[in-house]
């Protein structure tokens, strides 16, 4: 396990994580590249998403939204 420490900082009306070089290159990072932040009973783990990921998230996103109701009557 590699542990890398980072600060957080302002970000116009929000709060961003500065990532430190070697970071960036281990996950391959680059401006606009899509992050996933998943919580886990120990923290949090961070992980980058391929363009296929991301493209797969936002259409399921795009179809719970438009479905909101009948999955919500399903889910009772």
């Amino acid at each position: 396990m590699i542990m890398t420490t980072t600060h957080v900082t302002d970000v116009g009306s929000s709060l961003g994580v500065v990532l430190p070089p070697n970071v960036v290159e281990r996950l391959k990072l680059a401006k606009g590249d899509q992050l996933c932040i998943i919580e886990t009973a120990n923290g949090v783990e961070i992980v980058s998403l391929t363009p296929q990921q991301a493209e797969q998230l936002e259409i399921g996103r795009r179809v719970i939204a438009e479905n909101r109701e009948a999955l919500q009557a399903l889910a009772k």
